[in-house]
């Protein structure tokens, strides 16, 4: 998790914000923008190979970036999750996608 200190997901910045995702993404790669429970939530999926500088390279990943404005005031979300298990894809996206809307303001401190 990363957070975007001053940076907000509106409507207009989630489509800007999947436009600049766009203009530099990769054959295969998936950007979606859904209504999440606080707002619009960017996703992309994506397949990289490992690390070559720890000898990953012969292993395919499984990469799912989100981007979302929990509306606490602290900014910007972005999750990372990465998996080398690509025949479990359509589960782990569930999985991630829960995780990613379980996310929400701490009562009483937003």
């Amino acid at each position: 998790m990363y957070r975007v200190p001053g940076a907000a997901l509106d409507g207009n910045g989630a489509e800007e914000l999947a436009q600049l995702l766009r203009a530099s993404q990769e054959p295969g790669d998936e950007i979606e923008v859904a209504q999440g429970a606080l707002g619009p939530v960017l996703r992309r999926v994506s397949r990289r190979k490992g690390d070559s500088s720890i000898s990953g390279s012969d292993v395919v990943l499984l990469l799912v970036d989100y981007w979302l404005d929990p509306t606490d005031g602290h900014g910007l979300m972005q999750l990372n999750f990465t998996s080398p298990l690509l025949e479990l894809r359509e589960g782990l996206l569930g999985l991630f996608d829960a995780i990613a809307a379980s996310v929400s303001t701490a009562e009483g401190l937003a």
